[in-house]
């Protein structure tokens, strides 16, 4: 057995030394530019922040009207999130019948008593009848689901 874990031992490292990029491996360093590189452009205009219309620059009527679309239909948070909880639910149900569908559990508790009227049971007067008495029990649990092959 000591082989065995010996050979397992050097089969993970190995396979773990096969990930390593190497010990001189060291981070590359980003060039960034000190400042914007279009900071001079008289074309870029720096003196209004908020571009709500910025598609427009593009005169193209097909992205104006798509974009017009989405603002009208654009769900409200409080509609996503029923969305969200929609999905959730339908997906509840999608797993749930990969589990099973019907539980049963059935259980009862009986006393029976018989009576004979055959008077041989008894010899005489003085000995006492049996007793025909019985207690019955049963406890029974079903579970069942449909297998997909």
């Amino acid at each position: 057995m000591p082989a065995v874990s010996r050979a397992v031992a050097l089969f993970a490292a190995l396979a773990v030394a096969g990930c390593m990029v190497g010990p001189d491996f060291q981070t590359p360093k980003p060039t960034v530019a000190e400042r914007f590189l279009e900071a001079g452009n008289p074309g870029v205009h720096t003196d209004r922040q908020q571009y709500e219309d910025w598609w427009t620059v593009f005169d193209d009527p097909a992205l104006n009207r798509l974009v017009t679309l989405a603002y009208v239909q654009n769900l409200s948070l409080q509609a996503a999130g029923a969305r969200v909880l929609e999905a959730r639910a339908m997906f509840v149900v999608a797993i749930a019948k990969a589990y099973p569908q019907q539980q049963t559990l059935n259980g009862g508790l009986a006393c029976q008593q018989l009576s004979h009227s055959d008077p041989s049971i008894s010899q005489g007067a003085n000995l006492p009848r049996p007793s025909f008495d019985f207690w019955s029990a049963s406890l029974s649990a079903q579970i069942a689901w449909e297998l997909d092959f």
